[in-house]
């Protein structure tokens, strides 16, 4: 099933969301989190679950650096964190990514950690 989504409800989502050297793109910050639905088992971003989804992508971002999103500088490849300021700028994101509840997403956490 293909990633389906809708920023429309993301506060200046027009200015926000495009990339700023290139106005027909997404921009990458904003297609990371989009990314990052299906591996957090999270449909969204909102008001009310703005801290678990930056709990979760904070998580996955420490135990599966490779997955981390990274920029450009001087033609290296340079790691960047996420910050809460990122998850709460996109208030309103929306996917149809499956979603785990707090419980089902540690236990299935757990069990990739362990190879299981």
């Amino acid at each position: 099933m293909p990633l389906t989504f809708d920023v429309s409800q993301i506060e200046n989502h027009q200015t926000l969301t495009t990339d700023p050297d290139d106005p027909d793109q997404w921009h990458p910050l904003t297609k990371y989190l989009l990314n990052s639905t299906m591996r957090i088992y999270m449909s969204g971003i909102s008001e009310a679950n703005a801290s678990e989804f930056f709990a979760r992508l904070y998580i996955t971002e420490k135990m599966y650096p490779n997955e981390r999103r990274y920029s450009v500088v001087d033609e290296v490849a340079v790691d960047i964190d996420t910050t809460w300021e990122d998850v709460k700028s996109h208030i309103g994101l929306k996917t149809n990514s499956l979603t785990k509840s707090h419980a089902e997403w540690w236990k299935f956490t757990r069990e990739d950690i362990q190879g299981e």
